[in-house]
C-alpha cells in the first residue's frame, strides 16, 4: 500500500466509507449482469442443443463487516526553565503528560435486492 493510499484512508469519514461500499455493491451488481449479458449473447449453441440452459446469477445479498481501530498518543513535556526559574526553583524537573486513547468499532451491513419502482424515472423525477 502507498502513502497516498493512507492519506486516502486516514483522511476519510465513517459516512463516506459507508457510501463507497454501497456504491462498489451497486457498481458490482451491475456489471455483473453485464457481463452475463455478453456471455449470454455467446452462449455455444451446443450446449442448449444437449438441453443445458444457460444461467444468470445476482448477488442474493451482500454482507459487509467495516472494523475500524484508532489509536492516539499524545505527549507534552515541560519546557526549560529560565536562568531566574532554575536559581527560583532549582535544577528542571520533567513533568510528562502523557495520553492514550485506543478505540474500535464494528458496523455490519447486509446489502439485498429489492425490486425497482418503474413508475419513477431513474433520474429521481417522477414525471411530473
Amino acid at each position: 500500500m502507498a502513502n497516498d493510499d493512507l492519506d486516502k484512508i486516514f483522511g476519510t469519514t465513517l459516512t463516506d466509507m459507508v457510501a463507497d461500499i454501497g456504491r462498489s455493491v451497486a457498481q458490482a451488481a451491475e456489471q455483473l449482469s453485464v457481463d452475463q449479458l455478453k456471455a449470454l449473447k455467446n452462449y455455444p449453441q451446443e450446449l442448449r442443443d444437449l438441453g443445458i440452459p444457460p444461467v444468470f446469477y445476482h448477488m442474493q445479498d451482500v454482507d459487509v463487516e467495516l472494523k475500524v481501530v484508532m489509536e492516539m498518543s499524545s505527549s507534552t513535556e515541560e519546557g526549560q526553565r529560565s536562568r531566574i526559574g532554575t536559581f527560583i526553583f532549582g535544577p528542571k524537573l520533567t513533568q510528562t503528560d502523557t495520553l492514550d486513547s485506543k478505540s474500535a468499532s464494528t458496523m455490519r451491513m447486509r446489502f439485498a435486492p429489492g425490486p425497482v419502482d418503474e413508475s419513477r424515472s431513474l433520474d429521481g423525477n417522477d414525471g411530473n
